[in-house]
């Protein structure tokens, strides 16, 4: 195979769709969120059922703070793959900071569902309710997470949720 051909050959297998998606979670890697959108934007244009672009580019919309966005592409990663705990935890967060709390708490406990071991819906689920006041729940929530992370050696997670029950601790003792 000629020089030329071998070249022309490696860039066309670098625009296909598969590398749009790793190009996406590189950028996303290094905080590069606008750019990581486009790539998964890229990958969806190539095929539209791939539930992972729509997932992972739902997290970059959030970090962007573009959470109705973030809320559609999540929306159609459960539509797609029901039981992707993933997209409930990330449109959870996304409704959570558009101030939908009892919403988040239902895409929070719908990833719990799916997924009893995952500390960040307890963590999120967990904080929601303590922004409602429902210190009783926001309590046991945070102690699901905490046990997961401290399970998984998630040490700093755990510290970061042992703050959290720490600051909880005389709120709830006025309840």
């Amino acid at each position: 195979m000629s020089g030329l051909l071998a070249l022309s050959l490696a860039v066309w297998v670098a625009t296909l769709p598969s590398s749009y998606f790793q190009l996406g979670l590189e950028h996303f890697a290094r905080g590069e969120f606008h750019l990581a959108i486009a790539q998964f934007t890229e990958s969806i244009r190539w095929q539209q059922h791939l539930t992972s672009s729509h997932t992972n580019r739902c997290f970059a919309y959030i970090q962007v703070e573009q959470y109705d966005r973030a809320i559609a592409d999540c929306s159609i990663s459960v539509r797609l793959q029901p039981k992707a705990d993933a997209a409930y935890l990330n449109r959870g967060i996304a409704s959570y900071r558009l101030g939908h709390y009892q919403r988040a708490i239902g895409d929070f406990s719908q990833a719990i569902a799916i997924n009893p071991q995952n500390p960040e819906a307890f963590l999120n689920r967990g904080v929601t309710y303590a922004d409602l006041g429902d210190l009783l729940r926001a309590r046991n929530d945070l102690e699901q997470a905490l046990g997961w992370y401290q399970r998984a050696g998630q040490w700093e997670e755990s510290l970061l949720v042992q703050g959290m029950l720490h600051q909880l601790a005389p709120a709830s003792q006025l309840s």
